[in-house]
């Protein structure tokens, strides 16, 4: 017997809850209150991949992983609410939070993850 999809993915998000266990929390804080003093909770996901054209002239979307990032409770709560973006660079892992109220940029209702493939940090190695 062989397992949908969808029980496959069930057992993958139950296995990643039990990885939880002692991990802190992958966003950056405050310098004054590290993220190593958050214990992780939840996971953030994201399938990362490209799009690529086949012979047809279609285009279609590649799956190449899914980010999972270990995040603390109030980072959680942060991302429910509207108060907050969060900018992730994929090019290096580096996070952000941003105060919506006092950006000098506009961020769209509804946005709480800004992802980017580079960022300031990604630029100064190169």
């Amino acid at each position: 017997m062989s397992m949908t999809s969808e029980t496959e993915n069930a057992v993958e998000d139950f296995q990643a809850i039990l990885e939880l266990k002692g991990e802190k929390c992958h966003l950056k804080h405050s310098p004054h209150d590290p993220a190593e003093n958050h214990q992780a909770v939840d996971f953030i996901c994201q399938d990362i991949g490209r799009e690529i054209m086949t012979d047809d002239g279609i285009m279609v979307e590649v799956l190449e992983a899914t980010l999972r990032i270990p995040i603390c409770k109030e980072c959680a709560e942060a991302l429910y609410g509207d108060d907050w973006v969060l900018l992730y660079c994929v090019g290096c892992n580096n996070s952000q939070w941003v105060c919506k109220r006092l950006s000098s940029r506009v961020y769209a209702d509804g946005l709480h993850i800004k992802w980017v493939d580079m960022c300031p940090n990604c630029y100064n190695k190169i």
